[in-house]
């Protein structure tokens, strides 16, 4: 094989192997909704622990929810649908907190957290019922950034 047909044969094997990638579509906006029944109310919350909000030590006060962040881009998330006093929290892949909403009103005020992101990953929604009732609405909506 000549030194032309060799370079000829190892570029088309490199491109061969790096269009995939290179043509990798962006990600997609994408949104959910969901509704959530935590009875449990946990009064533990406003103790100090690992989290600002949403400790999760009282079964059944709380909903963890993953969500694949494809990419770069952002996540908005709602809390809403509640009587009382709930609250939001929002996890890295390492159950590390990335945002929190915790307001004191009890009039069932929209909790809201936003978060951008660089590259793809899992974070968690968790909300939880400081004292409330038992059942809540959750949405979030990722937007992607070019």
């Amino acid at each position: 094989m000549n030194r032309t047909a060799a370079l000829l044969a190892v570029t088309c094997a490199a491109v061969a192997v790096a269009a995939p990638s290179a043509l990798a579509s962006p990600p997609k906006k994408f949104s959910k909704t969901y509704t959530t029944t935590t009875p449990m109310p946990d009064p533990t919350n406003f103790v100090p622990g690992k989290y600002s909000v949403c400790e999760q030590t009282v079964p059944g006060s709380f909903n963890t929810q993953p969500v694949k962040i494809p990419g770069k881009g952002s996540l908005h998330v709602e809390l809403t649908g509640y009587t009382g006093d709930y609250d939001l929290l929002l996890m890295d892949a390492d159950k590390e907190e990335l945002a929190s909403s915790g307001q004191t009103a009890v009039r069932g005020e929209p909790e809201i957290v936003d978060v951008s992101f660089k590259k793809p990953t899992t974070v968690y929604v968790v909300n939880c019922n400081w004292a409330g009732a038992p059942t809540s609405k959750v949405s979030y909506t990722f937007t992607p950034k070019k």
